[in-house]
């Protein structure tokens, strides 16, 4: 079956008399609610007292009816007596209209039904808040399949349109991680702007524990240069290989302090003997133990 031609199109507006009499105007996307608008054959018959009934229920135990908020409106050819009547068998909670002559039908081309034997055929449409005609099902034997057609377009809306939990969610601005970044920048700026305690001051080894040999002649060679009268600074020995130095047991800075070298004499400037070369004593690792380096004195 081809679709129906007002799919996609604004829903004709209308107006016929409610069960009560009353004239009942319907505008499309008015509202702000969809609407359920279903043409049926004749009220009281078996088919069309079950169709009614099913949306009635719908109404109250559907959730997405209920979340919706869909609006659900029935037209027949029967007169306003026998729609009132039959609204009031059957509790039925929506506008039951009466369009005994026809016009509503004709502005949504619902024709007669099955071969022709009553003068309305059963046809739903799914009606949008926008008043835009969205679907329509056409089926006057099948009417227990009116209600849920409806209920199927209504779920697959849930599913296309967000919730206003999530719209809010989505409306509101992301946020963004410059704080986050700026974070760990500071700091990293503060830290190499301040001075540190650990910071080498010479060109000295930056290893916490030295080995015993390298600050021994570290110290030779400063008090060494601080004889006045010396003409040659006498090198240092060679310190002993790294391996044969054995490791220092604790922190050095808990080792005896070196003492300061004893000046060298000053050079005679008549003959005589020649000086004696003094053995400076070998100060070793930690608590006196192991190899220590020495100065010679001045030839």
């Amino acid at each position: 079956m081809a679709p129906n031609p007002l799919i996609g199109k604004k829903a004709p507006e209308f107006s016929a008399p409610n069960y009560t009499g009353e004239t009942f105007t319907f505008t499309p996307g008015a509202s702000g609610h969809p609407v359920a608008l279903f043409f049926y054959p004749k009220s009281g018959s078996y088919g069309c007292t079950k169709e009614a009934c099913h949306f009635r229920d719908a109404l109250t135990e559907k959730d997405v009816f209920k979340s919706n908020a869909i609006e659900v409106i029935g037209v027949s050819p029967d007169s306003v007596e026998k729609q009132k009547a039959f609204v009031e068998k059957n509790k039925l909670t929506y506008p039951i209209l009466s369009d005994a002559k026809g016009e509503v039908r004709k502005l949504y081309g619902v024709s007669k039904g099955l071969l022709g034997l009553s003068e309305s055929g059963r046809v739903t449409f799914v009606i949008g808040a926008d008043g835009i005609v969205k679907d329509a099902m056409d089926s006057t034997l099948n009417f227990g399949a009116h209600s849920k057609f409806v209920t199927t377009w209504l779920a697959g809306l849930a599913k296309k349109e967000p919730t206003k939990d999530t719209k809010a969610a989505d409306s509101a601005p992301a946020a963004t991680p410059a704080a986050a970044e700026s974070t760990p920048a500071a700091i990293a700026a503060s830290e190499s702007a301040a001075p540190t305690s650990d910071a080498p001051t010479n060109d000295a080894p930056t290893t916490d524990t030295p080995a015993p040999a390298e600050a021994t002649a570290t110290a030779a060679t400063t008090t060494t240069t601080a004889e006045p009268t010396t003409t040659e600074t006498a090198e240092p020995a060679a310190p002993a290989p790294i391996s044969e130095v054995p490791a220092p047991t604790q922190d050095t800075s808990a080792a005896a302090p070196v003492p300061e070298a004893t000046p060298a004499a000053a050079e005679p400037t008549g003959p005589g003997p020649e000086p004696s070369v003094e053995e400076e004593p070998r100060h070793g690792g930690p608590g006196g133990e192991g190899p220590g380096l020495g100065l010679k004195g001045a030839i």
